[in-house]
Protein backbone atom coordinates (compact mmCIF):
# COMPACT_ATOMS: atom_id res chain seq x y z
CA UNK A 1 0.00 0.00 0.00
CA UNK A 2 1.21 3.49 -0.85
CA UNK A 3 0.48 6.51 1.35
CA UNK A 4 0.85 10.10 0.22
CA UNK A 5 1.21 12.73 2.94
CA UNK A 6 0.58 16.31 1.81
CA UNK A 7 2.08 18.53 4.51
CA UNK A 8 1.32 22.24 4.79
CA UNK A 9 3.06 24.19 7.54
CA UNK A 10 5.81 26.78 6.99
CA UNK A 11 7.65 26.22 10.27
CA UNK A 12 9.93 23.28 10.98
CA UNK A 13 11.22 21.71 14.17
CA UNK A 14 10.96 22.51 17.02
CA UNK A 15 8.37 25.22 16.47
CA UNK A 16 5.38 23.36 15.05
CA UNK A 17 3.07 20.65 16.33
CA UNK A 18 2.34 19.85 12.71
CA UNK A 19 5.89 18.63 12.13
CA UNK A 20 5.59 16.45 15.25
CA UNK A 21 2.35 15.06 13.81
CA UNK A 22 4.11 14.41 10.49
CA UNK A 23 6.86 12.48 12.30
CA UNK A 24 4.39 10.40 14.31
CA UNK A 25 2.11 9.67 11.34
CA UNK A 26 5.14 8.62 9.28
CA UNK A 27 6.26 6.27 12.08
CA UNK A 28 2.78 4.72 12.40
CA UNK A 29 2.47 4.18 8.66
CA UNK A 30 5.99 2.70 8.50
CA UNK A 31 5.08 0.17 11.20
CA UNK A 32 2.13 -0.86 9.03
CA UNK A 33 4.46 -1.32 6.03
CA UNK A 34 3.14 1.56 3.95
CA UNK A 35 5.35 2.90 1.18
CA UNK A 36 5.31 6.59 2.18
CA UNK A 37 5.57 9.61 -0.12
CA UNK A 38 5.74 13.07 1.50
CA UNK A 39 5.03 16.33 -0.31
CA UNK A 40 5.94 19.26 1.95
CA UNK A 41 4.33 22.09 0.02
CA UNK A 42 6.49 24.80 1.58
CA UNK A 43 9.75 22.88 1.11
CA UNK A 44 9.05 22.16 -2.55
CA UNK A 45 8.02 25.81 -3.00
CA UNK A 46 4.67 24.76 -4.45
CA UNK A 47 3.03 27.51 -6.50
CA UNK A 48 -0.54 27.80 -5.16
CA UNK A 49 -1.78 30.35 -7.70
CA UNK A 50 -4.23 29.05 -10.28
CA UNK A 51 -3.39 31.43 -13.10
CA UNK A 52 -5.57 32.17 -16.11
CA UNK A 53 -2.97 30.29 -18.18
CA UNK A 54 -3.32 27.24 -15.92
CA UNK A 55 -7.10 27.45 -16.06
CA UNK A 56 -7.16 27.60 -19.86
CA UNK A 57 -4.56 24.82 -20.11
CA UNK A 58 -6.58 22.46 -17.91
CA UNK A 59 -9.62 22.83 -20.15
CA UNK A 60 -7.49 22.07 -23.22
CA UNK A 61 -5.96 19.03 -21.53
CA UNK A 62 -2.53 20.65 -21.23
CA UNK A 63 -1.27 20.16 -17.69
CA UNK A 64 1.69 22.23 -16.37
CA UNK A 65 4.70 20.07 -15.46
CA UNK A 66 4.59 20.91 -11.74
CA UNK A 67 0.97 19.78 -11.62
CA UNK A 68 1.72 16.60 -13.59
CA UNK A 69 4.27 15.76 -10.88
CA UNK A 70 1.76 16.23 -8.04
CA UNK A 71 -1.00 14.38 -9.89
CA UNK A 72 1.37 11.44 -10.43
CA UNK A 73 1.83 11.17 -6.65
CA UNK A 74 -1.95 11.14 -6.15
CA UNK A 75 -2.43 8.54 -8.88
CA UNK A 76 0.15 6.30 -7.22
CA UNK A 77 -1.33 6.61 -3.71
CA UNK A 78 -3.89 4.31 -2.11
CA UNK A 79 -4.16 6.53 0.97
CA UNK A 80 -3.85 10.33 1.02
CA UNK A 81 -3.33 12.23 4.28
CA UNK A 82 -3.40 16.01 4.59
CA UNK A 83 -1.65 17.49 7.63
CA UNK A 84 -2.13 21.21 8.21
CA UNK A 85 -3.13 23.86 10.72
CA UNK A 86 -6.48 25.61 10.53
CA UNK A 87 -6.04 29.36 10.11
CA UNK A 88 -8.96 31.77 9.70
CA UNK A 89 -11.41 28.84 9.65
CA UNK A 90 -9.63 27.12 6.75
CA UNK A 91 -6.37 25.49 5.79
CA UNK A 92 -3.34 27.56 4.70
CA UNK A 93 -3.54 29.27 1.31
CA UNK A 94 -0.82 27.00 -0.08
CA UNK A 95 -3.03 23.95 0.52
CA UNK A 96 -6.10 25.68 -0.94
CA UNK A 97 -3.99 26.41 -4.01
CA UNK A 98 -2.93 22.76 -4.11
CA UNK A 99 -6.58 21.72 -4.34
CA UNK A 100 -7.29 24.43 -6.94
CA UNK A 101 -4.42 23.39 -9.19
CA UNK A 102 -3.85 19.67 -8.52
CA UNK A 103 -7.42 18.45 -8.00
CA UNK A 104 -8.20 19.88 -11.42
CA UNK A 105 -11.13 19.29 -13.75
CA UNK A 106 -10.31 16.29 -15.91
CA UNK A 107 -8.03 14.77 -13.28
CA UNK A 108 -9.93 14.66 -9.97
CA UNK A 109 -13.42 15.04 -11.43
CA UNK A 110 -15.13 15.51 -14.77
CA UNK A 111 -18.13 17.73 -15.39
CA UNK A 112 -20.44 16.02 -17.86
CA UNK A 113 -22.68 17.66 -20.47
CA UNK A 114 -25.81 16.54 -18.60
CA UNK A 115 -24.68 18.45 -15.49
CA UNK A 116 -23.53 15.38 -13.58
CA UNK A 117 -20.02 14.96 -12.19
CA UNK A 118 -17.83 11.90 -12.66
CA UNK A 119 -15.60 11.20 -9.66
CA UNK A 120 -12.13 10.27 -10.88
CA UNK A 121 -10.24 9.42 -7.68
CA UNK A 122 -12.29 6.40 -6.65
CA UNK A 123 -10.61 3.51 -4.80
CA UNK A 124 -8.49 5.95 -2.76
CA UNK A 125 -8.94 6.72 0.94
CA UNK A 126 -8.36 10.06 2.62
CA UNK A 127 -7.64 11.49 6.06
CA UNK A 128 -7.39 15.09 7.26
CA UNK A 129 -5.30 15.86 10.37
CA UNK A 130 -5.58 19.46 11.60
CA UNK A 131 -4.41 21.64 14.47
CA UNK A 132 -6.24 24.64 15.96
CA UNK A 133 -5.02 27.42 18.21
CA UNK A 134 -8.32 27.40 20.11
CA UNK A 135 -9.61 24.45 22.13
CA UNK A 136 -11.28 21.54 20.36
CA UNK A 137 -14.22 21.97 22.73
CA UNK A 138 -14.77 25.57 21.56
CA UNK A 139 -14.59 24.50 17.92
CA UNK A 140 -17.09 21.68 18.56
CA UNK A 141 -19.54 23.96 20.41
CA UNK A 142 -19.40 26.60 17.69
CA UNK A 143 -20.10 24.03 14.98
CA UNK A 144 -16.76 24.67 13.29
CA UNK A 145 -15.55 21.06 13.43
CA UNK A 146 -18.78 19.84 11.86
CA UNK A 147 -18.37 22.52 9.17
CA UNK A 148 -14.77 21.41 8.52
CA UNK A 149 -15.91 17.81 8.17
CA UNK A 150 -18.57 18.80 5.63
CA UNK A 151 -16.26 21.07 3.66
CA UNK A 152 -13.24 18.80 3.61
CA UNK A 153 -14.72 15.31 3.68
CA UNK A 154 -17.70 15.96 1.42
CA UNK A 155 -16.57 18.97 -0.59
CA UNK A 156 -13.14 17.58 -1.44
CA UNK A 157 -12.92 13.85 -0.78
CA UNK A 158 -16.41 12.64 -1.65
CA UNK A 159 -16.75 15.04 -4.59
CA UNK A 160 -13.70 13.46 -6.23
CA UNK A 161 -14.43 9.86 -5.20
CA UNK A 162 -11.94 9.58 -2.32
CA UNK A 163 -13.41 7.69 0.63
CA UNK A 164 -13.07 9.85 3.78
CA UNK A 165 -11.99 7.47 6.52
CA UNK A 166 -10.97 9.89 9.26
CA UNK A 167 -10.60 13.45 10.42
CA UNK A 168 -8.35 13.97 13.44
CA UNK A 169 -8.18 17.37 15.12
CA UNK A 170 -5.98 18.80 17.87
CA UNK A 171 -6.80 22.01 19.75
CA UNK A 172 -4.78 24.29 22.05
CA UNK A 173 -1.67 24.13 19.87
CA UNK A 174 -0.48 27.74 20.15
CA UNK A 175 2.23 27.08 22.72
CA UNK A 176 4.74 24.26 22.30
CA UNK A 177 4.95 21.98 25.34
CA UNK A 178 6.14 18.43 25.91
CA UNK A 179 2.80 17.58 27.56
CA UNK A 180 0.85 18.53 24.44
CA UNK A 181 3.33 16.68 22.21
CA UNK A 182 2.90 13.53 24.34
CA UNK A 183 -0.89 13.90 24.19
CA UNK A 184 -0.83 14.30 20.40
CA UNK A 185 1.44 11.28 19.93
CA UNK A 186 -0.72 9.17 22.24
CA UNK A 187 -3.91 10.21 20.46
CA UNK A 188 -2.42 9.46 17.05
CA UNK A 189 -1.18 6.06 18.26
CA UNK A 190 -4.73 5.27 19.45
CA UNK A 191 -6.79 6.77 16.63
CA UNK A 192 -4.80 6.35 13.42
CA UNK A 193 -4.38 2.54 13.54
CA UNK A 194 -8.14 2.20 14.17
CA UNK A 195 -8.90 4.43 11.19
CA UNK A 196 -6.51 2.43 9.00
CA UNK A 197 -8.01 -0.94 10.02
Amino acid sequence: MKALIVYSHPTGKPFSYNVKILDEVTAILSKRNYDIMIRDLYKINFNPILSSTDFDSFHRGLIPKDIQTEQAYITEADLILFISPIWWASFPAILKGYFDRVFAHGFAYQGETDGSVTKKLISKKGIFINTFGNSTNNYEQSGMIEAFNHTMDQGIFEFTGIEPIGHITFGDTNIISEDVISKINSELENKLPDILS
